[in-house]
């Protein structure tokens, strides 16, 4: 066995890791509230954090907002203002294995 094999196991595994860490998590419901902004539902869950994304132009995409999950429906919002629904995408992450707003790309 060379020498290369556990370094490249490591970084495979690592790299799967990441890939594996987050979960698009359905959006139940959309609206703009007075001021403008997006409020959007989710089914949550306890032990999960969640990261809104708006996609700002076709080439532009942006976190904005990370919340704690909490069992059951919860509202996330986008606080800079409201774009059509198909520009957003929520994200799951489990608390015990985080992710990174990089990954989301």
């Amino acid at each position: 066995m060379s020498r290369k094999f556990p370094l490249l196991l490591f970084i495979s595994l690592t790299l799967s890791g990441f890939y594996h860490a987050q979960e698009i998590t359905p959006i139940i419901n959309y609206s703009v509230n007075n001021s403008g902004q997006a409020l959007l539902s989710i089914q949550a869950e306890e032990g999960k954090y969640y990261v809104l994304t708006s996609q700002h132009t076709p080439s532009f995409e942006w976190a904005t907002t990370m919340i704690m999950g909490v069992d059951g429906t919860m509202v996330i919002s986008d606080q800079g203002g409201a774009y059509p629904l198909e520009n957003y995408t929520v994200n799951q992450y489990d608390v015990a294995n985080p992710g990174d707003s990089m990954e989301m790309e």
